[in-house]
This record gives structure tokens, sequence and C-alpha cells, in this order.
């Protein structure tokens, strides 16, 4: 069959205004929404993963083990987007995992030492939360060689304390919507942090 003519130019051009259309895109797309993305799933993982665990756990460790499991999978899902773009990307990882442990536990603690319920009890879980994983995390950034990275940890509050404020303990599903709200703030300092133009 005789294909008509033009068709093969109109074939071309079609392919190559997409190829302009693909280049045009903002950088850091794939990172912005792989970020949140992963931050999400890993979430929601950890989330659930954790408290499973914790059943298994008496008193009051339970609490470190839903905090380490939940930092432990969301790191290594986030891992899988910075391994190609910070050096030294593994530490990112246990910094996660201890951070979210260790702030997690602290915050639960403080949380309950002061008689807190309802959304007051989250904002605090998630102040605390996000400061400890934040120094970690930064920790694992400036080791990676991002500059200037100390605005991570005022971001990691920030993100976490909005995520928690829904605090809903021993709900599966709730980490999804941590991991969203969370993804969504950091993924945003993170494109900044990591696309931003070098100093002269």
């Amino acid at each position: 069959m005789q294909v008509p003519y033009g068709c093969n130019d109109l074939k071309e051009d079609c392919m190559q205004n997409k190829v302009e259309e693909d280049v045009s895109l903002p950088p850091g797309c794939s990172l912005w929404f792989g970020w949140v993305l992963v931050s999400i799933t890993g979430s929601l993982l950890g989330w659930f993963v954790g408290w499973q665990s914790s059943f298994m756990i008496p008193g009051e460790l339970s609490t470190p083990v839903i905090g380490t499991f939940t930092g432990l999978i969301l790191g290594l899902f986030q891992w899988l987007i910075l391994r190609s773009r910070v050096r030294n990307a593994g530490w990112w990882v246990p910094a996660t995992a201890a951070g979210w442990g260790a702030g997690f536990l602290l915050g639960v603690f403080a949380a309950q030492w002061f008689g807190l319920a309802g959304y007051p009890f989250g904002l605090l879980i998630g102040g605390i939360t996000g400061a400890v994983l934040g120094i970690l995390q930064w920790a694992a950034l400036v080791h990676g060689g991002v500059r200037d990275a100390t605005m991570w940890i005022p971001i990691s509050v920030f993100a976490w304390t909005s995520a928690l404020f829904y605090y809903q303990p021993g709900t599966s599903w709730v980490g999804a919507l941590y991991g969203a709200l969370a993804g969504i703030v950091t993924a945003t300092a993170l494109l900044w942090l990591l696309h931003r133009p070098a100093p002269d």
C-alpha cells in the first residue's frame, strides 16, 4: 500500500515536537514526583509494618519499634531516588530509621507527659520527630556533599508537624497520608537544594 505523500514528513514533525516537549519539561520533575511517590509508599508500608510489629513487643518498647520500622522502610524507598543524585546516599537509610525511632519515642513521651490528646498530641509528636529526623538527615546530606543543607532541619519540622497533625494510632492507611503531606514539602525543598545554581 502506498503511503500518502507528506505522511512521513508529518510523522517526523510530530516526533520532533514530542522531543522538544520532553526537553522543555522543567528540570527536576522526575525528582519531585518520584520523591512524593516513594514517600507515600514507604510511609504506608513502614507505618503498617511498624504497628503490626509493635503488637509483638511488650510495653514501652513498642513505641520505638513503630518509629524505627517506619523510618527504615521510608528511608529505603527514598534512597531509591537519592542514590543517583547524592554521594554516599546509603547513609540516608540509617539516618531516617534512627531519626524516626528516636524522634517518635521522644514525641510520644512528651505528648503523654503534657497530657495532650487529639490534634495537639499529633502536633507535638510531629514537631519532635521532624526535628530529630531533620538533624540526622541533614548530617547525611552534608556527608553527601549537598551545599547549605541546614534549611533541611526546619523543613523537616514543618513537614512532619503538618503530617502528624492527623495522627491516628494503629490506622494503617493513614501512613500514606503522612507520606503525601511530608513528601510534598520535602520534595520541594530537595528540588531546590539539588537544582539551584552553583555560587559564582
